[in-house]
Order: structure tokens, then sequence, then C-alpha cells
């Protein structure tokens, strides 16, 4: 069915958020002043950027960056809450390396972005971490370019689909009960 207008209107303002977060990810690799890798997107690297870094650490999206041979460069909190896993188990690894994250096949994604394309993964089943609750997530992979244009990485930004699907379900509930 139709979504009703209040989850329409959810939806685009989370496209809008997942989009900005996106744009900044990849417009701040131009500001690092790094040339030929994503080293120069860890914190203290460059003036202010460790305050975004901070932010991004903090934020309600989860941030993966990595290198231009697939390895992991940051993982946020989010990330480690929504998959169990530690920035220390993933940093300076592929992540088809870690058995619970081939399943989610971000590096299926990731290989797309380093041919040039952003592109927008499935939702994925997960656990929360802690309480064991079944949440969905979602992954965009985009290329992250050098100062010459060429792929030097790729961002993703996973967002927390669940509330969406939730009320999705009781729409559906309703149509049906009706």
């Amino acid at each position: 069915g139709t979504p009703s207008l209040p989850l329409a209107v959810t939806r685009a303002s989370q496209r809008r958020s997942r989009r900005a977060a996106e744009s900044q990810l990849v417009h701040a690799r131009t500001k690092t002043g790094s040339r030929n890798s994503l080293s120069g997107l860890h914190a203290g690297s460059t003036p202010g950027f460790s305050a975004a870094n901070a932010l991004l650490a903090r934020a309600r999206l989860g941030v993966v960056q990595l290198d231009a041979s697939l390895r992991c460069a940051s993982w946020n909190r989010f990330m480690e809450a929504r998959t169990g896993t530690t920035a220390g188990e993933v940093l300076g690894k592929r992540l088809d390396e870690h058995p619970t994250l081939a399943a989610l096949a971000f590096d299926q994604l990731a290989e797309l972005a380093l041919a040039g394309e952003m592109v927008e993964g499935d939702d994925c089943a997960v656990r929360d971490a802690k309480t064991g609750r079944a949440l969905w997530i979602r992954a965009i992979a985009s290329p992250v370019l050098d100062e010459a244009g060429a792929v030097a990485g790729v961002a993703i930004v996973i967002h927390d689909p669940t509330p969406l699907r939730v009320a999705d379900l009781m729409t559906l509930a309703e149509a049906e009960a009706s």
C-alpha cells in the first residue's frame, strides 16, 4: 500500500539526513590535504578534523572509512553497538575477514564504490549487541576521491531503518485488520 503522509515525511527527512552525512564524508576527504591514502582521515591529522571525528564517533549513524585496499580506517561507536564488533577488531583489516561482518556484505558494496559508483545496500537484519533485540541496518557506500579526482577509498554510512520497518508492519497489520 501507499505509506501514510507522516511516514512518507519521516522517510524523506531520513533520506535527506543520509545524503547530507554522505556529502560531508566525501568533502571531508578533500579538506584533509592527504594525497594518496585515507590516512589523513584519522583524528588529529588536520586542525579541526579531530572535532569532526569526535562528532562522527557519537553520531546516530554508522560511519566506516575504508582505504583503497578496502582496509578499515575508521569505525564509530554506532557500528560497535549495531554489530557487536569493536574498532580494535576491524581497524586495519578488510571487513570480509570478520565472520559477522562478511555476512552483511559491506565489502561487496565497497568494491562497487571503488569502481566509482555510490551504491545503497538492502536492509540487513542484525541483533543489538547489548539487548539482543532484532534490528535492521542499511549501508550506503560512496567513493572518496583524492585531489586529482581518483578514487582513494570508500566511505560507508549506515543507518537504522528499524523504526520505518516497524511502522510499515503496523500499517500493514492495520490494513489487514480493517
